[in-house]
């Protein structure tokens, strides 16, 4: 699904998969087996009914038909869905002819295809017949989405035919043929039926250069890749909106989407403090940079670390290009395993252990304050009673007490 104005339209894959379920297992995305199997959950819940017989009536029919639909044919399972998407994928034409006869070579039949960037629609007669259609045919207009190819000309340049094409993935300009030849996709604010060549041969050649960034020095390119239109300073990215023209878009506005900060979720690329110059070698740019362990410097893809002996300050391009080969002569780095942490004892246990020590400490006191109060008793039994002391039994039972 995707959210278009506020409502979720289905895409293709979602609607192929609910033909695949509809047309195999059928009886369990219909609405009556759900209201069936909570009538049973609550008979379980409610100790009427044993839940092992509940998930034996429903895994062994349905294992048994997972079996069933694994051993057909993928052509069996295409033609299902063919007949379940028919209305979407094979609508009236116009002229009352079949609607599964290939409009390019009119001798094959249209049929769902699978790819590995999706399905779409193809000719039976491939790889003789190209003929290759969208999937999601916008407001089910068919015509909007058919592979009709339309030559707009030739480039005065080089001579080369330039066309029109429409593949699985939306419309595309195309100058040559074979592996030579140069592709551009159709910005979203362009229609394909109001290309010309002029716009096709901007489109052809892309990516072009907008201007000079005044802070940095560096080019600022406008381009469109499979994300969309985009303009571009060094390694930022920025799409341009649906308003946005890729063949128009000025300096000003590109300076001003590249300088908004990142999207939510997005990390903004660090700046350089310094450009210390080419490396002398692969001609690439040195820059310095200020990064959580320290200085360092970046040559491309090497970052190198600053001694404490050199000082940011004073830093030429001789000693920066020796510190990256350097670097780069390491290799890169290597992380060492980390150490297993040591098993602690359970809380439990440890607490048994500490409980056990404090009644062994108890216990040696214990022992060694027993004696004293023993011979305490024992002296007081022992003295002879007169007629100023108190009675013997009541300070023997005092101290019997106490002990």
């Amino acid at each position: 699904m995707r959210r278009e104005q506020k409502r979720f339209v289905p895409e293709s894959r979602g609607r192929i998969v609910v033909a695949f379920l509809t047309s195999f297992f059928d009886q369990y995305v219909q609405p009556d087996f759900t209201a069936k199997l909570e009538d049973q959950l609550d008979d379980v819940a409610s100790g009427e009914v044993d839940w092992r017989a509940v998930l034996r009536a429903f895994w062994d029919p349905f294992k048994a038909r997972i079996e069933d639909v694994k051993e057909r044919r993928v052509a069996e399972v295409i033609d299902a869905l063919n007949d379940a998407l028919a209305s979407r994928l094979f609508p009236p034409r116009e002229d009352g002819s079949d609607p599964r006869i290939c409009p390019t070579c009119g001798t094959g039949q249209l049929s769902l295809k699978i790819g590995k960037f999706g399905a779409f629609v193809g000719c039976s007669n491939y790889p003789e017949c190209r003929y290759t259609r969208q999937l999601d045919v916008p407001n089910g207009d068919a015509d909007a989405a058919e592979s009709k190819d339309r030559l707009l000309g030739s480039d005065p340049d080089n001579a080369e035919e330039v066309w029109l094409k429409v593949g699985r993935f939306g419309p595309y300009v195309q100058r040559g043929s074979g592996e030579t030849a140069k592709r551009s996709s159709l910005p979203p604010n362009l229609k394909p039926d109001e290309l010309d060549l002029e716009t096709a041969l901007k489109l052809l050649a892309l990516p072009r250069e907008v201007g000079i960034d005044p802070e940095s020095g560096k080019p600022i390119t406008a381009g469109i890749n499979r994300f969309g239109p985009f303009v571009q300073l060094d390694k930022r990215f920025v799409r341009l909106g649906p308003d946005e023209d890729v063949l128009t878009v000025g300096i000003n506005r590109a300076i001003a989407l590249l300088r908004e900060p990142p999207a939510r979720g997005q990390r903004a690329a660090p700046a350089p403090l310094k450009e210390i110059g080419n490396h002398p070698d692969n001609g690439q740019p040195i820059q310095l940079f200020a990064g959580r362990f320290g200085p360092y410097v970046k040559c491309g893809d090497v970052n190198a670390s600053l001694p404490k002996s050199v000082s940011p300050d004073t830093l030429d391009l001789a000693t920066a290009a020796r510190l990256i080969d350097e670097r780069a002569a390491r290799g890169p780095s290597v992380k060492k395993p980390k150490r297993a942490a040591a098993k602690k004892a359970p809380a439990k246990k440890q607490a048994g252990e500490e409980a056990a020590g404090k009644a062994a400490k108890n216990g040696k006191a214990a022992a060694k304050k027993a004696p004293a109060k023993a011979k305490a008793v024992a002296d007081i039994e022992a003295e002879p009673a007169t007629s100023d002391a108190p009675a013997a039994k009541p300070v023997r039972r005092t101290a019997a007490k106490r002990a």
